[in-house]
């Protein structure tokens, strides 16, 4: 009995370990200025000997080019487009280093598929007024990738400060949040007022 159970036991992490392997990484392509590569690729053979990935019944794909370049790409393989390209290295596609090809600034956040935010900016800067004002021109834009349907809850133009949303904190006396939804799936966040000293 005890010869049994261990070879059952045994054929149960066998299992666990091939199901592990056979599982399928789906990647989130979010935030790109050119929006139709954004969305969820799931896994769909190979390309060049690397796992290549499709989005939705599109001709979208995210994978290695081995024939032209050595870099990952996602590109339209019905009208021969690339649209974002890095040379990172690696045998699945990275989360960082792409560049714009024929496609929209910004570059794409790129990862593994699950919810997530990324913001176009982490620092926000003084006026060259000197007076502790924040310089607006170029406001944070966080940006929801949309997994699974999700999204920022309200409407365009709705401030997620006031109706608390979002919460900032840490900001010097004086400074004021304003944050809105400016179009789904992206979030504007400016500071208002100025500093005091």
């Amino acid at each position: 009995m005890k010869r049994t159970s261990l070879n059952l036991g045994m054929m149960l992490i066998l299992l666990l370990i091939l199901s592990a392997n056979l599982m399928a990484t789906d990647y989130m392509v979010s935030g790109a200025g050119s929006s139709v590569v954004d969305g969820t690729y799931t896994e769909s053979g190979t390309y060049n000997g690397k796992p290549q990935y499709r989005l939705g019944a599109t001709f979208y794909y995210l994978r290695y080019n081995d024939w032209e370049a050595y870099r990952w790409e996602i590109c339209d393989t019905e009208n021969w487009r690339t649209y974002y390209y890095t040379n990172v290295a690696g045998s699945t596609p990275p989360s960082g280093g792409w560049t714009i090809d024929q496609g929209s600034n910004p570059v794409p956040t790129v990862g593994e598929a699950g919810p997530s935010l990324s913001y176009s900016l982490s620092t926000f800067y003084e006026s060259s007024a000197d007076d502790g004002s924040i310089d607006n021109t170029t406001p944070v834009i966080i940006t929801h990738n949309n997994f699974g349907g999700g999204t920022f809850t309200g409407t365009n133009g709705d401030n997620f400060v006031t109706d608390s949303k979002v919460i900032v904190t840490n900001l010097p006396t004086g400074l004021q949040r304003l944050s809105h939804v400016q179009v789904q799936p992206h979030l504007a966040l400016q500071l208002l007022n100025s500093a005091f000293q």
